[in-house]
């Protein structure tokens, strides 16, 4: 169901996530993510065009997908941070949730017959699966499939390229981090001496 991409064409790039209290794509996840955390994406670069990469899997913390283009600048500790959506793909994405017992062999067997009509590219987490489907589908289509092939299955999400652009903006931080290793490790230290507490910087102002 996921062929992992190879390291050999491909690039990681970084996803800063906000914390705006937005529900991540899987399941369970919970309901905020972490400030300045973020998920790790395989990417390809396009040529003539520098910084500018095509994803090539789905991200599960953001209402990103495969062929989606981004533009990535180094951050501080030298990883290609996303810092622009510059185009969606078309296609919808759904995230379905799995039924209690279901084994891997039939999510096998159900994500062989979505690729075989129209699916892109499925990947699986914490019980729920994110499928890219091609331009050409609806929300109607991927529903009757998803009907069709996987009837005790839930769909939680069909998103569209028009409304995976308003979710992005509110899931993702596009501000370029620039600590480096040694402002991390700075930071880290005056958190275990309590010094980044409130009460601590009215007393030493």
């Amino acid at each position: 169901m996921v062929t992992t991409p190879s390291p050999n064409t491909m690039t990681k790039i970084r996803l800063t996530w906000l914390d705006d209290g937005a529900p991540g794509l899987v399941p369970g996840q919970g309901t905020a993510h972490p400030p300045g955390q973020g998920e790790t994406l395989w990417a390809e670069g396009i040529p003539d065009r520098l910084g500018h990469y095509a994803l090539r899997n789905n991200a599960f913390g953001a209402s990103l997908r495969l062929h989606d283009v981004v533009r990535t600048e180094l951050n501080g500790l030298g990883y290609h941070q996303v810092v622009d959506v510059v185009d969606l793909h078309p296609g919808p994405v759904t995230l379905v949730q799995l039924p209690e017992g279901a084994d891997d062999e039939q999510v096998q067997r159900v994500a062989d017959s979505w690729r075989r009509l129209g699916a892109e590219y499925t990947e699986g987490a914490g019980g729920g699966l994110i499928t890219a489907w091609v331009a050409g589908a609806t929300p109607q289509s991927v529903c009757e499939v998803l009907a069709a092939t996987a009837p005790r299955w839930r769909i939680l999400d069909v998103a569209t390229a028009p409304v995976r652009r308003m979710r992005v903006a509110r899931e993702l931080d596009f501000r370029l981090d620039r600590r480096t290793p040694a402002d991390l490790t700075a930071e880290h230290t005056a958190m275990g001496d309590g010094e980044t507490r409130p009460d601590c910087l009215e007393e030493g102002a």
